[in-house]
């Protein structure tokens, strides 16, 4: 039990499980939109690849800033094992994000899959770094983080592109936000690490003002089903359900919390 809860905090699912629920949501009201046409296994396969690859890329992002971590005193598990045994962890992880996707046996998912995978390695490592760029830093993190496998569904559905991409857009803009809270949370630490984050660049109350921004734009998209899809319950059904997800992801914005 207690190597499982260490393995846990290295891949710092507490992180990213919300991704997964959010995935979930997406899925429904896609599936809801679909009707006969039952992804249930794809999605399956889809939600194990998610697990890999979102550990995958965890554990390069503590394994990479794991120096940066012992400066601003994060007790991440990273600290506790030894280097090698990260290294094999993230070998395995990345292996087995990599070879998941062949079950589609479709040479495009096979492609994109390709290139989420090095994304997710340049967001954390040189010579791209994507993480330390304001802009990247944000937008990469958000896509890589369910939007870029979403669009699996893309080729596994392909008479349902436009609904597809709406929600893979409507999963971007949600993970802009919530990468802007992040910022937030983390300003005073990425200043003491000389991070070039987004929020650095531009100030926190900048940032706050931004976030403002996406938050409207995720309160926007609430609408949009019902002009994109003609059957009014299933649109409703469908922002009810993403309603429901962003009523916690609100909740931790700086107008309902104080951040030091």
């Amino acid at each position: 039990m207690k190597h499982l809860m260490i393995l846990v905090r290295l891949i710092r699912l507490n992180e990213w499980i919300d991704k997964i629920w959010l995935f979930f949501i997406a899925f429904i009201f896609l599936q809801t939109i679909l009707g006969s046409k039952y992804l249930y296994k794809e999605f399956l396969v889809m939600i194990i690849f998610l697990f890999f690859s979102f550990s995958f890329t965890f554990l390069i992002n503590s394994y990479k800033e794991r120096d940066i971590d012992k400066v601003v005193g994060k007790d991440r598990a990273m600290l506790k094992v030894t280097e090698k045994f990260v290294i094999l962890l993230i070998i395995i992880f990345g292996l087995i994000s990599f070879f998941i996707p062949f079950y589609f046996n479709n040479m495009y998912i096979t492609a994109l899959n390709i290139f989420i995978l090095l994304l997710a390695y340049f967001y954390s490592t040189k010579p791209l770094y994507l993480k330390s760029c304001p802009i990247s830093g944000v937008v990469v993190a958000g896509m890589i983080q369910g939007p870029l496998a979403y669009m699996f569904f893309l080729f596994i559905a392909p008479d349902y592109i436009t609904q597809i991409l709406f929600i893979t857009l409507w999963i971007l803009v949600i993970n802009i936000y919530m990468q802007l809270i992040h910022q937030i949370i983390d300003y005073k630490n990425d200043i003491i690490t000389n991070m070039n984050t987004l929020a650095v660049k531009i100030n926190k109350h900048n940032t706050i003002i931004l976030s403002y921004f996406f938050m409207a734009l995720m309160i926007f998209f609430l609408v949009l089903p019902f002009y994109l899809i003609n059957n009014f319950y299933i649109a409703a059904f469908g922002s009810l359900l993403f309603l429901l997800y962003y009523l916690p992801s609100f909740a931790c914005h700086p107008s309902f919390k104080v951040f030091e």
